[in-house]
């Protein structure tokens, strides 16, 4: 039998080899950080030169988006801005730090996703085969809405009025039972009208748990998961496509890690308006983006964007107690639209302006952009002719209008 100074000896070379072991994992995790913080750096020096034209003062101006000055849009402020802006929206109102626990997976995800997609591991899935829709009464739909179950045979469809939305947000707006509430579930009790709740639950909906939102007074034309067809263009920036592979090589996601564009979309919307939307009064802006229906995985960086910016908006009482036109603005199509291109702008270096004129699905990076009239409906809105590429019929009811002051 060994002798206990063999066994001694025998555990000291165990702990050494371990040591050194442990010390070359050390050495090349921080070998891998320091290239992945060079590949960041380049991709934040690209995007800044795509983006070299840009100017926000003429981007108001021409079509009333408020998208934010150039220096805001560069991927380091953008990366603080989702970060800063769920900090102080997403917290306990205690101070304790803590963050509503369905939040948090999605907040990991959306920052991630500004991160050049390192950590996370790229979904290779189609979206969550759920729908979401708002309605007075879940009991009396449209005759049209049915088109969604017809169409995408499996997917589960999940109806909310009033008192199940305000169930849902107690639920995944605070962290555990007992715990006070967030600051953004007091932000959204704040809200004067029933419109702005459903608007901002739509977003949240979505972000935490991942699926397709559309209203009650729409339908199917194409099932979803073909809205990604064979017609589809990729316009994402091919240097900034192979940065996102080297991120993602260097942080173990992948070893020949694949096109981020060969991956089903993350994000999918449509063009409402194009150019002259703001000009010709039919739209708040020009560019607008389709609001009633739009689809993702669970925590894009677009919603907690919209989401941090409209509820900051609410503890602050900025557009008071929210008139028609200020719902547009505040919850609405205007503010949608601007989370939507900002993303493109500071993650993509995509200028929204070359979408103008197009008559096919675009892909941008992680993003599906379908066409004008995609979401529309010639019934509805009759200066739109939906042609070829039309995936979902809108009635255009508007039945928000009518509804009172809290």
């Amino acid at each position: 039998m060994p002798t206990t100074r063999a066994r001694c000896h025998r555990f000291s070379a165990i702990i050494i080899i371990f040591l050194l072991l442990w010390s070359q994992s050390f050495v090349r995790r921080a070998y891998y950080e320091q290239q992945y913080q060079k590949v960041f750096q380049e991709a934040e020096s690209h995007i800044a030169y795509l983006n070299v034209d840009y100017n926000a003062s003429q981007i108001l101006e021409e079509y009333n988006l408020n998208i934010g000055s150039k220096e805001s849009i560069r991927l380091p402020n953008y990366l603080t801005g989702l970060k800063q802006g769920s900090e102080k929206i997403f917290t306990q109102s205690d101070d304790s730090g803590a963050l509503p626990r369905g939040v948090r997976r999605a907040l990991e995800i959306a920052i991630d996703s500004a991160l050049l997609h390192g950590n996370i591991q790229l979904s290779p899935h189609q979206l969550a085969h759920q729908i979401f829709t708002t309605t007075r009464d879940v009991t009396t739909l449209p005759t049209q809405y049915k088109s969604w179950t017809e169409l995408n045979p499996g997917w589960n469809v999940n109806l909310f009025d009033d008192e199940q939305i305000e169930l849902w947000m107690a639920h995944h707006l605070t962290s555990s039972q007992g715990s006070p509430p967030s600051l953004a579930l007091k932000a959204f009790h704040d809200l004067p009208r029933p419109v702005l709740k459903t608007d901002v639950f739509r977003y949240l909906v979505v972000f935490i748990e991942g699926g397709l939102y559309t209203d009650s007074d729409t339908g199917a034309i194409l099932p979803v998961d073909q809205w990604d067809n064979g017609t589809t263009q990729d316009w994402t920036n091919s240097h900034l496509i192979q940065l996102t592979s080297n991120a993602r090589r260097l942080w173990g996601q992948c070893i020949c890690c694949t096109s981020i564009t060969s991956s089903p979309p993350a994000l999918i919307v449509a063009i409402e308006s194009g150019p002259d939307g703001s000009r010709d009064g039919s739209h708040t802006t020009s560019f607008q983006v389709v609001q009633w229906t739009f689809a993702a995985k669970p925590g894009h960086p677009v919603f907690l964007d919209v989401v941090h910016r409209i509820l900051d908006n609410s503890l602050s009482n900025k557009y008071g107690r929210g008139t028609d036109a200020d719902v547009f603005l505040w919850t609405g199509p205007a503010i949608w639209a601007d989370a939507v291109w900002r993303y493109l702008l500071a993650r993509w270096g995509f200028d929204f302006r070359r979408l103008a004129s197009i008559t096919h699905p675009v892909r941008i990076g992680d993003v599906l952009v379908l066409p004008l009239a995609s979401f529309e409906a010639e019934y509805s809105e009759r200066w739109v002719k939906q042609g070829d590429e039309a995936r979902v019929w809108h009635g255009a009811l508007g039945r928000w209008r009518d509804q009172p002051l809290d």
